[in-house]
């Protein structure tokens, strides 16, 4: 049922140019049901959101700390979900997750905006 309801949903990534977008490969081996649309600006993921909010997958290592604060803040003003992945550093309350951890979390924060 979660597989279902996710395919409906779109999500949003910045990954780190510096990686040559590996996490970004790694959720699409892990989620290949999902609408995945890569950003490799916060410009260009802030515009994407925009647009629609969506789930945004933030990659850790794709901007310093001080930005990845005020991103996070914007994305949540637009309505968007922020999720950073490949950190356990808080950041304005967001879901971390490593790439390695259990993702039930992302079905189900998908699930609750479906409804």
């Amino acid at each position: 049922m979660a597989v279902d309801r996710a395919k409906s949903h779109r999500v949003v990534m910045l990954a780190s140019v510096e990686y040559d977008g590996h996490s970004a490969e790694i959720v699409r081996l892990r989620r290949p049901d999902w609408h995945l649309e890569i950003c490799s600006s916060r410009a260009e993921l802030l515009e994407a959101v925009l647009e629609r909010p969506a789930m945004v997958l933030i990659d850790a290592s794709a901007l310093p700390i001080a930005s990845l604060q005020r991103t996070i803040h914007r994305l949540k003003i637009v309505g968007a979900m922020p999720v950073i992945l490949g950190t356990r550093r808080a950041v304005d309350g967001c879901p971390m997750l490593e790439l390695s951890d259990d993702w039930t979390i992302l079905d189900t924060m998908l699930l609750d905006a479906s409804r």
